[in-house]
């Protein structure tokens, strides 16, 4: 038996490969995260949306008149928001207590007006946030 030093071709391949495996293993697992990462930034910001406007609701409505005006509209465009819209669905649960639900989308960036991203799933709704507010 001879006495060999370094390595022989075989065993140069199977070492190329198997780092060549891990390393496109680890370049999946890298772009998935980058998706994860995107997905969940949007989650934030639209709750973060959501219960600011919810908060506003309940800071302004401090009157039975401000409750009784409180009403459903849909995509609202705000000019700081220009990835995001909304909408507000308030329903009577009761003669003191009303529903407020407040629902964030994808802005379609294609249109003029304030209109959901539709391509995106969902229907481009990102998160509904809701609660019920007493009459004052």
């Amino acid at each position: 038996m001879k006495n060999r030093k370094g390595m022989s071709l075989i065993e140069i391949v199977v070492a190329v490969m198997v780092s060549a495996f891990i390393i496109l293993g680890l370049l999946g697992l890298m772009s998935n995260s980058a998706s994860v990462v995107k997905k969940d930034q949007a989650l934030n910001d639209a709750t973060e949306i959501a219960v600011a406007r919810i908060e506003a609701i309940k800071r302004d409505t401090d009157s039975p008149d401000d409750f009784n005006k409180l009403k459903t509209w849909d995509y609202y465009d705000k000019s700081d928001m220009d990835r995001y819209i909304y909408s507000q669905e308030v329903r009577e649960v009761s003669d003191s207590v009303k529903y407020i639900g407040i629902k964030v989308y994808y802005r379609d960036i294609g249109k003029t007006t304030a209109t959901p991203d539709t391509g995106k799933p969902k229907g481009g709704k990102i998160v509904q946030v809701g609660t019920q507010i007493l009459k004052p």
